[in-house]
């Protein structure tokens, strides 16, 4: 006898009754699935909630709308989320909720003589490779992809934005590259220089060489920005470009601050880039440089 498939030695009416038997048990398994439920209450920046297997983005809607804040998510997170808790802070429920991301809060100091820190904002991090951003505020959701580093990981670009992404930067690689990206590709020179002012304000050894691109910008007061921010280093790769600045930049300005911040870094290298600016063109860039000079022999 030779066999021609799966149940095809069987009477029609059982191979009939097979789909159906698949179907029925489907179906029941689908009705005995629980549903996602979601609880979400928040006042007094206290939190509780009572969530089973909710997408994480409509929680973090919900938080937005029901506390007043900014939620930034960078990257994609499309896991489920599962807690159960009542009466937390928000900083802690928002952490609890948001494992494997990494969270930047930040506040604001409000109500007058009795003034109390608010949260105003949050950013979360997914480690992946998604560029998109979203943001969940008390009206609405916004998202989209990041298609160049000027879009940063803000909607938007005006100082408030400069100075989120700066405190995002602290702890944060992605949102430092943003941020060194603006400073030195923003479409706008008023942002480059509030980004290299984020960057001077960082403090770091990160900021060091997008400091130096920035010498480079087509616009004077971005390249005297980085000039002052970088008389805060100590070594030999910023000291000659500092000097390359005080001696070859088109713009008087720009070599006037360049010279300020030789004299505060000092050093054998410096005080010979001081010595050749006591012939530069521009009478005050000269002076400056005698007095500079003057301050590193006493």
């Amino acid at each position: 006898m030779v066999k021609t498939g799966l149940f095809q030695d069987y009477p029609w009416w059982y191979r009939a009754l097979i789909p159906l038997l698949i179907l029925a048990f489907a179906q029941s398994a689908l009705a005995n699935a629980e549903p996602a439920t979601l609880s979400l209450y928040c006042k007094d920046n206290r939190l509780t909630v009572s969530a089973k297997d909710v997408p994480l983005r409509a929680v973090l809607e919900k938080i937005a709308q029901q506390a007043g804040i900014s939620i930034v998510l960078k990257g994609s997170a499309e896991n489920r989320v599962s807690a159960e808790f009542s009466g937390i802070g928000i900083e802690e429920g928002i952490r609890r909720l948001t494992r494997g991301l990494s969270c930047v809060f930040l506040y604001d100091l409000k109500g007058g003589s009795t003034a109390t820190w608010e949260m105003i904002s949050v950013f979360l991090f997914a480690e992946t490779g998604d560029q998109r951003v979203t943001t969940f505020a008390p009206g609405s959701s916004l998202e989209g992809p990041v298609t160049s580093g000027s879009e940063a990981i803000l909607a938007d670009s005006d100082e408030e934005g400069i100075d989120r992404l700066c405190v995002a930067a602290m702890d944060n690689e992605g949102a430092f590259s943003q941020l060194a990206e603006l400073a030195i590709g923003g479409e706008d020179s008023e942002i480059r220089v509030r980004a290299v002012e984020a960057l001077d304000r960082l403090g770091n050894e990160r900021t060091r060489n997008p400091l130096i691109q920035a010498l480079e910008d087509e616009n004077a007061e971005v390249r005297v920005a980085s000039v002052r921010a970088l008389a805060d280093f100590r070594d030999e790769k910023v000291t000659r470009a500092l000097a390359r600045a005080a001696l070859e930049d088109d713009n008087p300005s720009v070599r006037e601050e360049a010279v300020f911040a030789l004299a505060q870094v000092g050093g054998k290298n410096a005080t010979e880039a001081l010595e050749r600016a006591l012939t530069d063109r521009v009478e005050f860039v000269r002076r400056v440089a005698a007095e500079a000079l003057q301050g590193i022999e006493r």
